[in-house]
């Protein structure tokens, strides 16, 4: 069966570079870097902000006009 990245990755720092880091800190990288690593390669999209365009509806403009 083979290791899921991050697990790979920890096996890695452990065996290769002698880490003294924890799996969860680790994972916690991974699952942060990755949709990174997937808008830099393309294979995702960017995440954006669309902001609305439309008013309020007419009882939210009421109160936000009542209030002095």
């Amino acid at each position: 069966m083979a290791l899921a990245g991050q697990d790979r990755i920890f096996h890695r720092l452990v065996e290769e570079h002698g880490a003294d880091v924890s799996y969860g800190v680790v994972r916690n990288y991974v699952a942060g870097r990755k949709p990174e690593i997937l808008v830099e390669s393309g294979k995702a999209p960017l995440e954006a902000f669309v902001p609305q365009t439309h008013l309020p509806c007419p009882a939210m403009r009421r109160r936000s006009t009542s209030v002095t």
